[in-house]
């Protein structure tokens, strides 16, 4: 796996921040991780963690967490 350069993955959570702010959501912290971690954009993260149950302005719970997991390594984003 390729090294990526710090500032790249900082301007992309910078970016992931930003779209979270507009669409008004908070505490949306696994959302980023897991956009970032999984290579998807934020809003199909966020589509799969309300998939899983997660309320807009609200973190998740390992079991939130776990579905959307399942979500994403079944292709259904």
């Amino acid at each position: 796996m390729a090294m990526v350069k710090k500032s790249e993955r900082h301007e992309e959570y910078v970016k992931m921040r930003k779209r979270g702010d507009k669409v008004g959501d908070t505490n949306d912290c696994s959302v980023i991780a897991t956009a970032l971690a999984a290579d998807i954009s934020y809003d199909e993260a966020r589509k799969l963690y309300k998939a899983a149950g997660r309320q807009d302005r609200n973190g998740v719970s390992c079991l939130q967490i776990d579905r959307a997991m399942d979500r994403l390594s079944s292709g259904h984003r």
